[in-house]
């Protein structure tokens, strides 16, 4: 039987947590092949969430720990940290504002050990609390072939032992610290797969459906994308010839998108999506950032 500890880190979401929670007390008992070590739940919100975790306290083995200390990427690492004292074969990953669908675990678990990857994403679809825009359903739903932490299984024995190595620190105000953290995984050998039938649900609150939203965030990407590519940065200010062919990328398919915008007007979204992540690789790559979280 394979062994889990579930991580999740929690921000001012006590409503979406106690849906999450109810969730995995259905996943704890709906498969004789895993067992769940311990759920942390590291607490990084103003509103602390103790009283719902200890509602769950006789159905799941939950591990609470409270973080004042605002910091995104603390509170993935103390989830870390506690999730491994456990010593569990694996370690799966989900936001607080997702639900996993029935079989999640099951389905993370078996593409693990059918493949022996040692890292795996399953695929998130969004549930929107309002009406959304013709753009939104294909901007929030991630297939699950890029790396994150919102539906995530990676085996213990992977993780560098070196603490230094764990998500780093100047991600904390942009996010992306999942990104940088999987692909240096990737870059020390381990293998990923794609666990198609291990599906979540997030909520997406009628905050994220302005255009500003998704525009902050393209910006925000170009930014995290240009830190993590080492080369970037060059001393003397100027960006780097590796920047540049990425950059022009997506400038190109910006404006492609703006050509077939009068047959099809979605595409002036992702044409803009194309423009602003272009420009954020350009401030990132001069040691401009912006701050998300």
């Amino acid at each position: 039987m394979h062994t889990i500890a579930v991580l999740i880190c929690t921000c001012d979401r006590p409503k979406q947590l106690q849906i999450l929670l109810a969730a995995l007390v259905r996943e704890a008992v709906s498969d004789e092949n895993y067992k769940i070590l311990a759920v942390v739940v590291v607490d990084n919100g103003k509103t602390k969430v103790r009283d719902i975790t200890d509602r769950f306290s006789s159905e799941l083995p939950i591990n609470y720990e409270n973080l004042p200390e605002p910091s995104l990427v603390r509170a993935r690492n103390r989830s870390l940290e506690c999730g491994l004292s456990h010593n569990p074969d694996f370690l799966a990953f989900i936001d607080d504002d997702e639900e996993p669908s029935p079989g999640w675990l099951s389905g993370l678990v078996s593409c693990l050990t059918a493949s022996g990857a040692d890292f795996a994403m399953g695929p998130v679809k969004p549930i929107f609390e309002t009406k959304p825009p013709a753009w939104a359903e294909e901007f929030f739903t991630k297939s699950g072939e890029d790396y994150c932490t919102s539906n995530l299984i990676v085996r213990s024995k992977v993780i560098p032992s070196d603490r230094q190595q764990w998500f780093q620190f100047k991600f904390n105000l942009t996010g992306g610290e999942d990104l940088d953290f999987l692909n240096r995984l990737s870059a020390l050998g381990a293998r990923q797969d794609l666990a198609e039938t291990a599906l979540v649900f997030e909520s997406i609150p009628a905050a994220r459906l302005k255009a500003s939203y998704r525009w902050r965030s393209s910006f925000r990407d170009g930014i995290v994308a240009s830190r993590i590519d080492s080369n970037n940065i060059l001393k003397s200010g100027f960006i780097s010839f590796g920047s540049l062919p990425r950059a022009s990328k997506k400038m190109l398919r910006g404006l492609n998108h703006v050509l077939w915008s009068a047959k099809d007007p979605t595409r002036i979204h992702r044409a803009a999506d194309d423009f602003l992540f272009a420009l954020g690789i350009v401030c990132g790559s001069l040691g401009f950032t912006t701050k998300f979280y």
